[in-house]
């Protein structure tokens, strides 16, 4: 058994499943706020995918963030619906922005999907050498306290960096991203270099920001970032791209996350097909004077 005190947020796990957690990813209805990719060859193909277990037909609406109706498609256990979403990150897509996008206030994009029986909702994108899925927690995915999860970079390239994405489910929710190293700097049309970020959303809307690892700061001084909203909201986030090692290869790594009042004290990791430099954990603690064990 090994034993880890952790006096402060500074690691995130990045595939982490807990299996009360994994039955909120069934629900009526989705929030999925947009992504930002550092380069846009990075990002062709994009796909929102849509399942259910029920063999009865039922009517599923997709959304954009301003309630603008996109597809009604309809679903059943044997029959799930692929809504393409896009080619690239400057073809208007409504869930990969480009650089002017970021670090303002969004209103038609990301996507809200809606239905009178529980469906899976899924984020799919490739590109010549990239590929990511992310799955909606639904309404597991929603709350007001959540930290940031994403890689703890080593080195930059032209590829790298860390976003994360927020939409509100409420008029007048007032957001506060803070706990980051304030040398951090924020990508955008305009650069921001802030230590405490504040932004007011209403329903639908969705804010974006991403730092490039060419910054040194922003390797892993995002890591652990405290995202705080005074009414619900649901939060992507990750890397597109990064890595958790110090070669050359990367990869993309987003995800959904739950807020920090539906995280657990017990995981299971689930090794996958890569190196041993890659394949390994990543935990983050809410709270100081953590414990964490493993292996027993």
């Amino acid at each position: 058994m090994k034993t880890y005190q952790c006096y402060r947020t500074i690691f995130i796990y990045f595939f982490i499943l807990n299996c009360k957690l994994v039955f909120a990813q069934l629900d009526t209805t989705h929030y999925l706020s947009p992504l930002h990719s550092r380069r846009t060859a990075d990002i062709e193909e994009h796909y929102l995918y849509l399942s259910t277990p029920y063999s009865s037909p039922f009517t599923v609406t997709i959304k954009d963030g301003s309630g603008l109706i996109l597809s009604a498609p309809t679903i059943s256990s044997s029959s799930s619906f692929e809504y393409y979403l896009g080619d690239g990150q400057l073809s208007g897509s409504k869930m990969v922005v480009p650089l002017d996008s970021l670090n303002v206030v969004l209103k038609s994009s990301g996507l809200i999907v809606e239905g009178p029986k529980p469906f899976y909702a899924n984020f799919r994108a490739r590109s010549g050498a990239q590929a990511t899925s992310l799955t909606s927690k639904g309404s597991g995915g929603i709350g007001t306290e959540f930290r940031y999860g994403g890689f703890p970079q080593l080195q930059d390239n032209s590829y790298r960096n860390f976003v994360i994405s927020i939409m509100a489910v409420n008029d007048s929710t007032d957001i506060v991203i803070s706990d980051y190293d304030p040398a951090v700097v924020f990508e955008g049309t305009t650069t921001v270099s802030l230590d405490t970020l504040n932004v007011r959303l209403d329903e639908g809307e969705s804010y974006v920001i991403s730092g490039y690892t060419d910054v040194a700061a922003n390797l892993s001084g995002f890591m652990g970032a405290l995202i705080e909203a005074t009414k619900p909201i649901t939060l992507n986030n990750g890397n597109w791209c990064g890595s958790i090692h110090n070669g050359t290869g990367q990869d993309v790594g987003v995800d959904q996350s739950v807020p920090t009042n539906m995280l657990g004290s017990e995981f299971i990791l689930i090794s996958g097909d890569g190196t041993t430099d890659l394949e390994q954990g990543i935990v983050v603690a809410h709270y100081d004077n953590t414990n964490i064990y493993s292996g027993g």
